[in-house]
């Protein structure tokens, strides 16, 4: 009984530790995703991350993006599978006549009145290096916990604008107001449907 459990148990760690298949970005969705690797592989981040900002009169809305690898999605019941991604977070800073910097909001803060940092706000992806799309949370909002532990909830889109120099983009974002509430906030904290100009 003791050598049919154990081969029961080494068949199922065979079977879970099966090598994972890398597979280009752009594939995900197009077939069995479970135990794939959905990698970028075109580098299709590499224009979007860095440091992004658009100013108006002394106050600068500014982004920071990022890449992180094999972000593991969860699949219902099936394996996961993983794939690459953009994370951010964003700030809204004022700045005196001295050229001096003062954060007034920004969403990378602890949760509440503890010490567990926000997770980023802004999750997306893109498959062709000009059009990055995804989720985005404002916890900046007044009382956003009251709307969502999270923040008050939306899309973005973010579109490379060709041939600028620097390099600019489209920014615009919408409200989903999954909760149905006839309260929910109708605007963002941060500034919309805006040319943000790359600043790194």
């Amino acid at each position: 009984m003791k050598n049919l459990i154990y081969l029961i148990a080494l068949l199922i760690g065979i079977t879970s530790c099966r090598a994972q298949e890398v597979v280009n970005l752009n594939t995900l969705n197009q077939g069995n995703n479970e135990n794939k690797y959905f990698k970028d592989l075109d580098n299709n981040f590499t224009p979007f991350i860095g440091i992004w900002q658009y100013q108006n009169g002394n106050q600068i809305f500014r982004i920071t993006l990022w890449k992180v690898e094999m972000v593991e999605s969860k699949n219902g019941i099936k394996p996961s599978y993983f794939k690459d991604r953009i994370n951010g977070h964003y700030e809204i800073i004022e700045v005196n006549t001295f050229g001096e910097e003062t954060v007034i909001k920004t969403s990378n803060k602890n949760i509440k009145n503890s010490t567990t940092p926000y997770l980023p706000v802004i999750t997306g992806g893109s498959i062709d290096g000009t059009n990055l799309g995804g989720s985005i949370l404002d916890n900046t909002v007044d009382d956003s916990s009251r709307f969502s532990a999270f923040g008050i909830e939306g899309g973005f889109t973010f579109q490379i604008i060709p041939s600028t120099t620097p390099l600019q983009a489209n920014w615009s974002c919408d409200i989903r107001n999954s909760l149905q509430l006839s309260d929910y906030p109708t605007v963002f904290s941060f500034p919309n449907n805006i040319t943000l100009t790359k600043m790194e």
